[in-house]
């Protein structure tokens, strides 16, 4: 975005370029404003850059007209200091919407002021709200003269719900949260759980205590598999402010799945553990099937059971979110802390999933013929 600001005789040029929708974390201003100290002239120039993203924007020059940022996100602020004198730039953030009250360390790991023409403004998962940023040139020669340019910004949260599905993403509830494992779907059981009805080796499963019981049957052939998925969705935008969701590639979460037991795989990834494994920083690509956009859908599979029913669910956490396809790049933000919600059915969407439960086959005992 550009804005060109001209001498008095030029005056009927301001504003002829106006506002046009960029995104969120790629967009400039560019103002060009004379002011004489003495015989010293000043230009000062202001740019700041905020990356790429399909969110469009507003010019910041007033509250309503912010730039739209995400808690967690990282934004390149720069400002081209005036020309033909040696002076410093310094910057402060304010909470709100004027130069009243300045912005504690918890809205950013940014340490302000800062000095110099150039600094990343980075966020943590606590910002909230509207923000104002003003950028103060001070010539060193005469130090009297001072230029403040100043900045409006507002950070909109955003929040993950993490629910029990289907391959499509749409949830499940009631009654389909309990069907059957793949159990059926296995060959008929000898009495030597090793080999099939015309005698060959069985290949499906292993019996780890060789005694013909099912209880002790582990069906690798075929697995059962459930879906869990993860939805995105945007805080309320105040009214007047100018903000279109971005559509989004992938997430990247830590999951811990939970199983009562025989779990073999969550998202591609082989489980150490058959009752809690957890991936850390695991990348979830958007779910291109589902019904809507920023739906993110994973799968684990378990092994086949016979006579103890499975029960499981997944809990994701420090989500941050990417338009790239893999988890890479810059992350356009992370889910708020005080959006996360482990416990099912209170503030805010969950964070934990419905609990799944993978029906087992009967378990018969073996045939005595006498």
């Amino acid at each position: 975005m550009k804005q060109k600001f001209t001498t008095e005789k030029n005056k009927y040029l301001e504003n002829k370029n106006k506002s046009e929708n960029k995104t969120m974390f790629n967009f400039k201003i560019s103002c060009l404003m004379k002011k004489q100290f003495i015989s010293l002239m000043m230009v000062l120039a202001m740019v700041i850059l905020a990356g790429t993203s399909a969110m469009a924007q507003n010019d910041g020059d007033i509250p309503t007209q912010p730039a739209v940022h995400l808690p967690g996100s990282t934004h390149p602020v720069s400002i081209t200091a005036g020309t033909g004198t040696a002076s410093n730039v310094s910057w402060t953030l304010y909470a709100g919407t004027d130069a009243t009250t300045v912005a504690d360390g918890t809205h950013t790991t940014t340490s302000f002021p800062v000095t110099g023409e150039s600094f990343n403004l980075v966020w943590t998962d606590l910002a909230a709200g509207a923000y104002y940023l003003e950028a103060t040139e001070t010539d060193n020669d005469p130090t009297c003269a001072v230029t403040k340019r100043g900045f409006h910004l507002f950070v909109l949260g955003f929040d993950a719900t993490v629910y029990a599905s289907d391959d499509a993403g749409a949830p499940l509830t009631g009654d389909a949260l309990s069907s059957c494992s793949r159990a059926n779907e296995y060959a008929v059981f000898m009495n030597d759980l090793g080999v099939f009805i015309d005698g060959s080796e069985r290949t499906t499963g292993t019996d780890s205590d060789d005694n013909g019981s099912l209880t002790n049957y582990i069906g690798t052939n075929p697995r059962t598999t459930r879906h869990f998925s993860v939805s995105i969705s945007f805080d309320d935008v105040p009214t007047g402010y100018n903000f279109t969701a971005p559509d989004l590639g992938s997430i990247v979460a830590d999951i811990v799945t939970t199983s009562s037991s025989d779990l073999y795989s969550v998202n591609g990834t082989t489980a150490t553990d058959e009752n809690s494994f957890t991936l850390d920083d695991e990348v979830i690509v958007e779910n291109s099937t589902a019904a809507s956009e920023n739906i993110f859908t994973f799968p684990a599979i378990y092994n086949d059971r016979w006579g103890t029913d499975i029960t499981t669910s997944v809990l994701g956490t420090d989500i941050r979110i990417y338009t790239s396809a893999d988890g890479t790049g810059t992350s356009l933000g992370e889910e708020p802390s005080s959006h996360e919600d482990t416990v099912p059915d209170t503030a805010y969407d969950d964070n934990r999933s419905e609990e799944f439960t993978i029906q087992a086959a009967p378990n018969t005992s073996t045939i005595t013929v006498n």
